[in-house]
């Protein structure tokens, strides 16, 4: 290996060389006039097809697309219905039918117990012999003992009546003391009787009570007695 003072040494000479005309042309150029130029041989020049060197392509997996009439039909979502308003909402209209009122039925008499020989409406009917309207009414509460029915007499004529109705004479006798003149009395204890005007017959007893009520209505008493009394065997 030359010295770095060798290498300068021989670079100089060569430029000598070159600018003294030494130089030798080389094949295809020419000197003329001190001037080389170099004549382009055709044939002597290789052609270079270059090559370009890609990448290798990177191939996506895509889908292909289906045709459109292959494609399913989108569900269209079915509107939900609409409620009606109350007002669009038709009512009925109820029938009404006239709820019909009950008829309104006299209440019947009750039925007359059974007494011997007469029973209340053997008593109504001398009463009404008389011109004096009455009927049974309400039960009598208290003094019923054995007789078959005690019930308050009632009318338009006068103050209500009380009447003791028994099977039988005998029967009456067992609950009345009976004495040939007067007013009949309870044998029995805690009968209260309003007033003493007590009247009886066979097997029917009468009470005017309460007795202030009839104090004023003597001629109705006189008839209601005499009614009473016409009833005999």
């Amino acid at each position: 290996m030359l010295s770095k003072p060798a290498l300068g040494l021989v670079v100089l000479v060569a430029l000598g060389l070159v600018g003294a005309g030494c130089y030798a042309p080389a094949s295809g150029e020419q000197n003329s006039g001190g001037v080389t130029s170099r004549s382009v041989d055709a044939a002597a020049v290789p052609t270079a097809t270059p090559v370009l060197n890609l990448p290798e392509p990177v191939i996506l997996s895509v889908e292909t697309p289906s045709p459109a009439s292959e494609r399913p039909a989108s569900a269209t979502p079915t509107p939900a219905p609409t409620p009606f308003a109350p007002s669009e909402v038709e009512t009925p209209n109820p029938t009404t039918e006239p709820t019909p009122e009950p008829s309104a039925e006299p209440t019947p008499p009750p039925t007359p117990a059974e007494g011997f020989p007469f029973d209340s409406a053997e008593f109504v009917t001398a009463l009404e012999a008389r011109g004096l309207d009455y009927e049974p009414g309400e039960t009598r509460n208290g003094c019923d003992w054995s007789a078959s029915e005690v019930r308050q007499l009632i009318g338009p004529d006068g103050p209500p009546l009380s009447l003791w109705v028994y099977a039988t004479p005998e029967e009456l006798e067992a609950d009345w003391v009976t004495p040939s003149s007067g007013a009949p009395s309870p044998r029995l204890a805690g009968c209260e009787v309003d007033g003493g005007w007590i009247y009886w017959s066979e097997n029917l007893v009468v009470a005017f009570e309460p007795q202030a009520e009839w104090i004023p209505a003597t001629a109705i008493r006189e008839a209601v007695v005499a009614a009473l009394w016409s009833l005999k065997r």
